[in-house]
């Protein structure tokens, strides 16, 4: 590092201070070792170099004047004194000689006395403004130090400061984000969707087993209330267009569905966050004349709009659509009425059964109001089964009125089984009640 001002250049070379003096007002320094010298001085009374030349014609211009000032004065004293000597006292030449001598001597000591003082003040000068620079830029590296090492100190604290924010924020948007994930949109799902043939019971003009084409699926309510849900399906078809050729598209049905699980046009009642299998028997049938006999069918209605030339209603028994596979298309679902409470078939201690007569058959039994809110009306849903299979079209409800807390009410309705049993066991299945409750006092 180098430090200029108008006296000195400092040179700091790690461990190793150099000093370059050069001259000053009215003062002679050594460009080699930075002694200070007189101000006639042609070499360096410290180490002997030699001092530049221009500044010594610079200094022997400046003294001229002075110096033969000097000597005509000197010259004039001694004259005086000499004058003075021979008119009064008639000395002798020799002690003005001696006289003369000593002076100079006097004059010579005087200036060495005054070389020596200087050479020691530079000297001493010198000194003092290394330790005053040394000292300077101590404060400077420590003032640099302090500014920049707790400057940086902080600038890591702020950067650490921010990493923390920074983290802290992620951490947090990612829990918002698990919570978002983890808190899904109330919904009703449906899963495990079937095409198939199975067996329902269907009064005709007698009761019998009949084979039926159904949906079978599982339906999951993630709400916290009740719910009515209502999915709708497409089929992947493949059928023959009018000309006779098969062609692949898609499908909606046609036929009416009966199930146990659903009741008019409300659907598919489910508890908070229940799951269960619903299977919807698809309740078309088709004669077949040769045999006497109805068959189970289903109607569909060919959906792609671009496709020209589909067969109108193709169905199942007429063998000209076949299903490939079936895929939800939407299940829109529904609360119950804010003025509606639903109870299940067992809190309400529903117990139903047939009761055969001659002519007909009647529906028999009881509920009772295990809340503490006064009914002003109850209906209790239920379906009929026959050895154990779904009668199609079973699915019914009978209705009560005012019944108190802790109290039954007999239900009795009328149903379209028949008078006559036949041989067969027939089971009536209550699955809700649902009421309204009385505010009045």
């Amino acid at each position: 590092m180098i430090i200029k001002d108008s006296l000195y250049i400092l040179d700091i070379k790690g461990k190793h201070i150099q000093y370059q003096f050069f001259k000053g007002e009215n003062k002679m320094f050594c460009t080699n070792c930075g002694s200070q010298n007189p101000e006639n001085q042609k070499f360096c009374t410290n180490c002997g170099a030699k001092l530049p030349e221009a500044m010594q014609q610079e200094q022997s211009s400046q003294t001229t004047t002075p110096a033969t000032n000097e000597k005509d004065s000197s010259t004039a004293q001694v004259e005086k004194n000499s004058t003075a000597t021979s008119s009064t006292q008639q000395q002798p030449t020799e002690r003005t000689h001696n006289n003369s001598v000593t002076t100079q001597n006097i004059n010579n000591s005087k200036n060495t006395d005054s070389f020596k003082t200087n050479q020691v003040h530079g000297k001493q000068q010198i000194i003092v403004v290394a330790i005053a620079i040394i000292l300077a830029l101590s404060g400077i590296g420590a003032a640099a130090y302090v500014t920049h090492g707790f400057g940086l100190l902080s600038k890591q604290n702020e950067t650490a400061q921010t990493t923390n924010n920074t983290s802290t924020s992620t951490s947090s948007d990612s829990s918002k984000s698990d919570t978002q994930k983890t808190e899904e949109k109330p919904s009703v799902k449906v899963s495990n969707i079937v095409f198939e043939t199975t067996q329902a019971a269907m009064r005709d003009f007698d009761i019998k087993l009949l084979d039926v084409y159904s949906i079978k699926f599982t339906v999951e309510n993630n709400t916290d209330d009740y719910v009515f849900a209502n999915p709708t399906f497409v089929f992947n078809v493949t059928y023959k267009d009018k000309y006779g050729d098969n062609q692949s598209g898609t499908a909606t049905l046609l036929s009416n569905v009966s199930s146990p699980d659903v009741y008019s046009d409300d659907g598919i009642l489910l508890a908070p966050h229940e799951k269960k299998t619903v299977t919807y028997y698809i309740n078309d049938f088709a004669y077949d004349a040769k045999n006497n006999q109805k068959i189970s069918d289903a109607r569909f209605n060919i959906t792609d709009a671009n496709l020209v030339n589909a067969p109108d209603n193709p169905s199942i028994a007429k063998g000209n659509i076949s299903i490939d596979s079936v895929n939800l298309k939407d299940c829109p679902f529904s609360g119950v009425k804010s003025n509606i409470k639903i109870i299940s078939a067992d809190e309400a201690k529903a117990s139903l059964s047939l009761k055969f007569e001659d002519f007909s058959s009647e529906l028999t039994g009881t509920i009772t109001n295990t809340t503490k809110d006064k009914w002003s009306s109850a209906s209790v849903r239920y379906y009929i089964e026959m050895d154990g299979y779904y009668v199609l079209n079973s699915t019914n409800a009978s209705s009560v009125s005012f019944i108190k807390p802790d109290s039954s009410a007999n239900v009795e309705a009328n149903n379209y089984i028949g008078s006559k049993q036949d041989g067969h066991t027939y089971e009536v299945k209550p699955t809700f009640v649902a009421y309204q409750a009385d505010n009045s006092k």
